[in-house]
């Protein structure tokens, strides 16, 4: 992990969650691809303190300090 800690742009909290998408073969169910990675930018990301939802790119990056460090 980054010594980065990633918040919520509207409420500063570090409970964000991202989701990864992956396509499948609709008529087979095999695996075609991991269309979007957790580490993308335009990964889809929520808080979960304020339900502001957005892109991984929009989350602020700071510093973490001995007290907010997860």
């Amino acid at each position: 992990m980054s010594d980065q800690l990633l918040t919520c742009p509207q409420c500063g909290s570090a409970k964000v969650t991202v989701t990864e998408e992956t396509k499948w073969m609709v008529n087979t169910g095999e695996h075609y691809c991991h269309s979007v990675k957790a580490h993308d930018s335009d990964a889809k990301v929520a808080c979960l303190k304020c339900d502001w939802d957005g892109a991984r790119r929009d989350l602020t990056a700071t510093h973490p300090t001995k007290d907010t460090k997860q």
